[in-house]
């Protein structure tokens, strides 16, 4: 039993750390599509 339940342990925490990261990948490619659409328009701003 305690040995599935490790097994189990470590395959939730690698599929937490790939959500994770998904998560912060997606939210980056957000932000950087909303502050390349800002700059856009300006064009003469920086």
């Amino acid at each position: 039993m305690p040995d599935i339940m490790i097994g189990l342990n470590i395959l939730w925490r690698g599929m937490l750390s790939m959500f994770v990261t998904m998560a912060v990948i997606l939210c980056l490619t957000i932000v950087l599509t909303k502050v390349t659409a800002k700059k856009k328009p300006d064009g003469s701003q920086d």
